[in-house]
């Protein structure tokens, strides 16, 4: 309990300057921008890049990658380079492919996530313009998990965790900067908060490539699908993907139904989400990604009772973490959400709307970083894969 702790203290604490800046950001746009159609169009554009990040970068390839690293690290540092290296060059061709078919397709993309806008002149050839610029975040990000979790494997948590506070702060000054150069030309500013996140994905990975150069890595140009090792991530990656991806599909069904509804619903949902997964962001990110490599060590080393010890631990310190936050949440979520968003172009009236979703919500959200925190300790079975699925039915 105590390693977990230790390590829990260090990316907790980079998260938590990661989750302030967020919360700037947050604040920075509801002031620049409010709840309207534009909003609405990129909140829906940003979320095919968030819903596909899930099944190439952040937990699953993490909860892939890291195991097999780790086992790799005790062969020494050319057979933990060498796969390290046939990982990002993966990620790099496959994840840059579906990035450009991402912007090729941009405005089919946006239909099918945001069918309701069609309704509302312009908007959804909006949506498809901000998808467009939207998309190479998702090559960046996960890039920036190949990143964190290389250096995970080293035991370092601090910089990753700090890594995303990058992204927000590019995502803060990019649409600040743009946002009079657009209003001047008659121009939407939004598209400024478009490429403010693209640039800040770009941050997020960037900024955490000197550690992992100072950790030992070195890059090989080395690309190979037979590979034994890339083999056993792949056998891990995809049952861990699909067993995480099931709030995805919530999300995505979301989307579409929010899409039918009146200007500014999709915005107030977004912001409510916000709210909502700020335990689960700050604690269960922190616990997963520090219980993580215990659990690749222990894997390797076949201690089932290890095994069983740091589940216990780090479920019992995710649940003591988040149950009293998201009381507070759901019981405070109109006088949270006043007090961050009601800013500038944000009024009372989206104030309001906003706090209801995460009020019915936070009842459900001790019970989801568990859920992450519990898929690695299953490897390499298929459990979390069996499980989600037909749990996700009832949401949909």
């Amino acid at each position: 309990m105590e390693d977990i702790a230790r390590g829990v203290r260090s990316f907790t604490l980079g998260t938590a300057v990661s989750r302030v800046m967020g919360l700037v950001r947050e604040v920075v746009f509801a002031a620049l921008f409010g709840a309207g159609h534009s909003t609405d169009a990129f909140n829906a554009a940003f979320r095919i890049p968030n819903l596909l990040r899930d099944m190439f970068a952040e937990t699953a390839l993490s909860a892939a990658f890291v195991p097999v690293l780790a086992s790799e690290k005790k062969k020494g540092k050319e057979a933990q380079n060498l796969l390290a290296s046939n990982i990002f060059n993966t990620l790099f061709v496959v994840v840059g492919l579906v990035t450009v078919l991402g912007i090729v397709f941009s405005r089919p993309l946006a239909k099918v996530i945001a069918f309701g806008f069609g309704n509302v002149s312009g908007k959804l050839s909006l949506t498809g313009s901000l998808t467009s610029i939207t998309f190479p975040f998702l090559l960046f990000v996960a890039l920036a998990a190949w990143a964190m979790s290389y250096l995970n494997t080293e035991g370092s948590f601090f910089v990753p965790s700090l890594a995303p506070a990058f992204f927000n702060v590019f995502s803060i000054l990019v649409p600040l900067g743009l946002f009079g150069w657009y209003t001047a030309r008659g121009g939407d500013p939004i598209y400024g908060a478009a490429i403010g996140v693209t640039v800040g994905g770009f941050m997020q990975f960037a900024v955490q490539a000197p550690r992992v150069f100072k950790k030992g890595f070195r890059y090989r140009f080395y690309l190979s699908f037979r590979d034994p090792e890339f083999r056993k991530v792949m056998a891990l990656f995809i049952p861990v993907a699909i067993g995480l991806a099931g709030t995805r599909i919530n999300v995505a069904v979301n989307t579409v139904l929010v899409s039918f509804l009146e200007k500014g619903s999709m915005t107030w949902l977004n912001y409510a989400f916000r709210i909502m997964h700020l335990p689960l962001g700050l604690f269960g990110v922190a616990v997963g990604a520090v219980a993580l490599p215990k659990f690749s060590r222990h894997a390797a080393e076949n201690d089932l009772g290890a095994i069983h010890e740091t589940l216990g631990d780090s479920i019992k310190m995710v649940l003591f973490l988040t149950v009293p936050t998201s009381l507070v949440i759901a019981f405070l979520s109109h006088p949270i959400t006043a007090v961050i968003y009601q800013h500038g172009r944000f009024m009372a009236h989206d104030t309001a709307r906003s706090p209801k979703p995460s009020s019915c919500t936070s009842s459900a959200s001790p019970s989801w970083p568990p859920c992450g925190t519990s898929p690695p300790s299953f490897m390499p079975t298929r459990t979390p894969e069996r499980r989600c699925s037909p749990v996700s039915l009832p949401s949909v």
